[in-house]
């Protein structure tokens, strides 16, 4: 017997034991191979591709009922016994891509079937094989095999496949494949720790370690409903209408052929197995919950691991990209756990703050600047000010401590000098990692004034809670506390903002008389929601200081210098104006903006608002006459553009608080000009 025909029988003779409980076993696995005759292998591969060809064909109208179910044990039988040879990689990446379609679209019937309570009759069978655990039908035994393979192409195939698994699985099997997805990764993690070098040798194939990481990544950061490759949306209300019989046989994006016959089946005539199918609840799977309760069990040991990497690296003379990979998905992984769009508990979040602190000081000049880019980009997860920071009233610890490790970083340890720009060369590049550095600084500064001022207003109340009078100052003792922390928060906040701006421009040509407060509006004007975030860190910073200022009655000429000098950097006038500049006073770029989610401008143009109504007379001392009267003409025509959409309810959320505000500053500039 050939050793090709020795492998194929080997293989289906394991696979022949009854699994227990659970759906059948395939009927090619439980062939007597004695008295089977040997597939040709020219037949057999011809015999995949037309399964392959088949199924594609199918998918296009989201039902596979047309398929023969027989194809799925084609396809399984013949990658199951090419997965020992490793030259077959085409047929091996046919079968990741096939359990991934296949995965993807009971995915998305899943989540359509809340609504429409329709689901392709023979996806639903196929789910039943698909997700049993250690039955013959389990492509995650073999996907896992996959991922290990040192071709990266396999490797990536199925990290993809396992991904569309987890989306498409129920809760309990999902629980069981992160499991074991963890253990392939912790525990050669926690072997190599010891005997860890840059090279990898010791350890785990670096683009496995990476594949992995971003299995457990795509599932955090899974949508609750993708598109399909037809559609244009992820949700259509006309879905829901192909779903209902009264469409199926007009409808493009689905027609169940198994639906068709329904009516004229009874439940009796579909099989023992068919009452068996139902869809599970798929409201109640917490895939990312339980990712990020899987992943906190571990953390420690990875993090230990990838910040020995970590050091490492920044120590290598030369690094290859394919070391790289991995701390690359480690750092993103860390980012997508604490992100604010994983909407995570802050009690599952906790673990995941451990040990950041650390990684300031490994970002040396010799580290890779891909690296350097996603630790800047961790950074600013964690000082996620726009979205979250800026709207609370008591910061948490964990950004507090970081933004004040930032802020002595770029004071005593130079951390700007650090950075590893290359002159000359992917100048985009460069640009795109000073815009991270400069927002980073801008975020940690805005943190430290903000968390300054929480303490500020606490002891405010306590003081006058004790006294009974709502008018009483600060205690004495409290208020020289705060005067002394006042001077040194500005003397500090003076030197980091001399130190970004002397850095930036050397890096970048702008004039030596530009202040901070506009070329950060240049700096930015590719990147709508960095731009808009670092306005409004300036606005808050001015807001910040100014009114801790003025609620400790400071007459000191320390503050009053350090203030006028913050003045002249950080102006949120200039920055508007300069703003307004860029988009050449269009109201149409205002209206997206605010009606767009993806950046804080409805909060930024609140709150400038805001000050400009308090500080008028100092809005009118930082403008000309001819800018006065354009950003005024832009403010009146932004308000009737605002009404207009409101008279026919097409703005979808009450801007009555930006309305009124645009009103009072009307009435500020008529009453100025009368």
């Amino acid at each position: 017997m050939s050793e090709p025909e020795r492998k194929r029988r080997k293989y289906r003779t394991e696979h022949n034991v009854n699994p227990g409980p659970g759906p059948p076993v395939l009927g090619e696995m439980n062939c007597d191979d004695a008295t089977r005759e040997p597939l040709d292998e020219l037949n057999e591969w011809n015999r995949f591709n037309l399964s392959v060809e088949n199924l594609n064909d199918c998918l296009i109208t989201r039902c596979v009922c047309p398929w023969n179910f027989n194809d799925y044990q084609n396809i399984f039988i013949y990658s199951g016994n090419k997965c020992s040879d490793t030259e077959n990689h085409s047929e091996i990446l046919l079968f990741c891509s096939v359990i991934q379609l296949l995965c993807e679209e009971i995915a998305r019937q899943n989540s359509v079937i809340i609504r429409s309570g329709k689901f392709c009759l023979t996806l639903k069978k196929l789910r039943v094989f698909l997700f049993h655990l250690n039955s013959d039908s389990d492509p995650t035994c073999l996907l896992q095999r996959f991922i290990r393979s040192p071709n990266q192409y396999v490797s990536f195939a199925a990290a993809r496949a396992l991904s569309a698994w987890l989306k498409a699985a129920d809760e309990g099997a999902c629980k069981v494949l992160l499991d074991r997805l963890l253990d392939n990764i912790i525990s050669p993690l926690a072997t190599s720790l010891s005997t860890l070098n840059t090279s990898g040798a010791h350890g785990p194939l670096p683009h496995t370690v990476s594949n992995l990481l971003d299995v457990l990544k795509s599932c955090i950061e899974a949508p609750d409903i993708e598109p399909h490759p037809t559609e244009g949306a992820t949700e259509d209300e006309s879905e829901d209408a192909s779903f209902e019989s009264s469409e199926r046989t007009t409808s493009v994006k689905f027609i169940c052929h198994g639906l068709l016959n329904m009516e004229e089946t009874s439940e009796d005539s579909l099989g023992a197995d068919q009452a068996d199918l139902d869809c599970p609840d798929t409201e109640s799977k917490d895939l990312k919950g339980s990712v990020i309760r899987a992943l906190g069990k571990h953390w420690n040991v990875i993090v230990t691991y990838f910040h020995a990497a970590l050091t490492l690296a920044q120590s290598a003379t030369s690094l290859h990209s394919e070391d790289i990979f991995p701390l690359v998905s480690f750092l993103s992984l860390w980012q997508s756990t604490i992100s604010v769009k994983a909407n995570v508990s802050v009690l599952d979040s906790k673990p995941f703050y451990s040990r950041m602190e650390a990684l300031l000081p490994i970002m040396t000049p010799s580290l890779d600047p891909m690296i350097w880019r996603e630790m800047i980009n961790l950074f600013n997860e964690v000082l996620c000010y726009g979205s979250t920071l800026a709207l609370q009233d008591f910061l948490p610890d964990e950004p507090c401590n970081l933004a004040h490790l930032v802020i002595r970083h770029v004071r005593v340890e130079r951390l700007l000098d650090r950075a590893p720009f290359q002159i000359g060369q992917n100048s985009s590049t460069n640009r795109s990692l000073m815009q991270k550095l400069v927002l980073l600084v801008l975020k940690a500064v805005a943190v430290t004034v903000k968390e300054t001022r929480s303490e500020s207003s606490s002891l405010e109340s306590e003081s006058n809670s004790e006294s009974g009078h709502s008018t009483d100052p600060l205690r004495s003792e409290d208020s020289e506390d705060l005067h002394a922390d006042m001077t040194v928060i500005l003397r500090s906040i003076k030197q980091v903002f001399r130190i970004v701006d002397v850095r930036i421009k050397s890096w970048l040509p702008f004039h030596p008389e530009t202040t901070l407060s506009e070329w950060m509006v240049k700096m930015f004007h590719d990147q709508d929601d960095a731009l808009i975030e670092t306005m409004l860190c300036s606005l808050d910073i001015n807001n910040g200081l100014y009114s801790n200022c003025r609620g400790l009655n400071a007459t000191s000429n320390s503050l009053q210098t350090g203030l006028l000098d913050l003045k002249g950097t950080l102006n949120p006038v200039q920055t508007w104006l300069k703003f307004l500049e860029t988009v050449a006073y269009d109201t149409d770029v205002l209206l997206d903006l605010l009606v767009s989610n993806e950046t804080c401008f409805l909060l930024y143009l609140l709150r400038l608002l805001k000050f400009i109504r308090r500080n008028w007379e100092d809005f009118l001392s930082v403008l000309t006459h001819r800018q006065l009267e354009d950003v005024m003409t832009c403010f009146i025509r932004l308000r009737i553009a605002i009404r207009r959409l409101v008279a026919k309810n097409l703005f979808p959320y009450n801007i009555g608080p930006i309305v009124k505000l645009l009103e009072k500053c009307e009435e500020l500039y008529e009453g100025k000009e009368n």
